[in-house]
């Protein structure tokens, strides 16, 4: 790859009436195309700024976003790829006012539709992908767009995430030519898996704590707000830190 590819372009981002404006090199547009269910990834006219930024100089990423407090470097185009993805949910929650952003797993099987919570490491990712596996839609296996007032969700058209090593369990089922691979993590490539576009909104009918490997336990719904509470994102994460950013080659 030439040093011509690294160079940063413009890029409209948008789904379900979002909108955003990155700076990053084709490359990277490519693998978030290839990655994002129901985004569109556009070509776009240089403007008088962007809502994220990415750089690369054939070793390391840099980005930066509205979203956050000072610009975040990687040497893995992976772990480049999970934090755009970061600032993509953050900017959509700070868009949506009525709506706050839930760490969870969602999908839906058997015309049931169950949120999964569970602390870091519990198994909600894995679950995700036996599910999927399985032929379930996946409306989330990390972040959801919560609605308090009307007990709706929105997914926000992220693919499957695997950490790696993947778990020896799943490596039977696993179509490694499905995925993209880095170091630590590993995404799904569009439609290997039934996941939800952006914008996709379903009504919860029950709420699933996971504690660990076949330790699930359903949620009563007098608990249900409590619960969804617990693992609420904060707002910090979801506010605007500063003004549109100027690109690398501004």
């Amino acid at each position: 790859m030439g040093q011509g590819a690294f160079s940063p372009l413009p890029w409209a981002v948008q789904g379900a009436g979002y909108s955003l404006r990155l700076h990053c090199p084709q490359f990277f547009a490519n693998l978030m195309a290839k990655t994002l269910v129901g985004w569109s990834i556009a070509p776009a006219q240089p403007g008088d700024g962007y809502d994220i930024t990415l750089s690369y100089d054939g070793a390391r990423y840099t980005i930066d976003s509205i979203m956050l407090d000072a610009p975040r470097d990687y040497g893995d185009m992976i772990d480049a790829l999970n934090e755009v993805f970061l600032c993509l949910s953050y900017h959509v929650a700070a868009n949506t006012p009525d709506a706050v952003l839930i760490h969870c797993a969602a999908f839906e099987q058997g015309r049931t539709c169950s949120l999964i919570i569970g602390r870091k490491g519990a198994g909600k990712s894995s679950l995700m992908f036996e599910k999927a596996a399985a032929g379930a839609r996946i409306f989330a296996d990390d972040l959801l767009l919560y609605f308090p007032a009307q007990a709706r969700c929105m997914a926000l058209g992220l693919p499957l995430r695997l950490r790696r090593p993947v778990p020896v369990p799943l490596r039977d089922i696993l179509n490694v030519d499905g995925f993209f691979a880095g170091a630590r993590l590993a995404y799904s490539k569009r439609g290997t898996y039934d996941v939800a576009p952006m914008g996709d909104t379903f009504f919860l009918d029950q709420i699933v704590a996971l504690h660990g490997v076949g330790d699930q336990r359903v949620v009563p719904l007098r608990q249900s707000a409590a619960a969804l509470a617990e693992y609420r994102i904060g707002t910090h994460y979801a506010t605007v830190k500063k003004p549109l950013l100027q690109g690398a080659d501004a």
